[in-house]
């Protein structure tokens, strides 16, 4: 699997025509729910298929940028050469303030302290509660689920082709 260019880009190697976009390794992190993807650019799909970089060993792969003509207004942006994915799920729980509004009385009760005595005391009782004011909290938790389908790279390529499209436009880059 791969990502391939269809339109050019610049790179450290110059400007390369239909470059291929892999990722080489990745970190599934359960504890905090991401998922980093470290990706390499080869400049053909021979190249991207060995996988190796034996074949362009000076590249660096932090400065591969689009060049200015295939940005609008002439801007110059860096691909990452990490992509971080975050597996998590929530939901907004509501709880909620009450004050007492109503009758309040006391009641005698009875107790045993620590030496085994009965003791006696009063206590409020207040009868009528009304809800003052309500706070939404966020709840998030990490859900792996999206990756329990199949593949890590079947899930990934797809959001890593979503992100570069946001710079390069779509249609700019195909799977391979």
């Amino acid at each position: 699997m791969a990502l391939r260019f269809t339109t050019p880009i610049g790179t450290s190697l110059g400007i390369l025509q239909n470059a291929y976009l892999r990722i080489d390794r990745y970190h599934l992190d359960k504890i905090q729910g991401k998922l980093d993807l470290h990706t390499s650019i080869y400049p053909n799909e021979d190249m991207a298929n060995s996988a190796s970089m034996v074949f362009f060993p000076h590249a660096d792969k932090t400065l591969m940028h689009i060049p200015y003509s295939t940005i609008p207004k002439g801007e110059s942006v860096q691909f990452p050469s990490v992509y971080s994915l975050m597996l998590t799920g929530s939901y907004v729980s509501s709880s909620f303030e009450y004050e007492p509004t109503g009758s309040i009385r006391y009641e005698e009760y009875q107790y045993l302290d620590s030496d085994n005595e009965i003791q006696t005391t009063n206590r409020e009782v207040i009868e009528t509660y009304t809800i003052t004011s309500s706070i939404d909290t966020t709840i998030c938790w990490v859900d792996c689920s999206s990756l329990s389908t199949g593949s890590i790279y079947e899930f990934a390529y797809p959001m890593i082709k979503s992100i570069i499209e946001e710079t390069v436009g779509v249609g700019n880059v195909v799977d391979c």
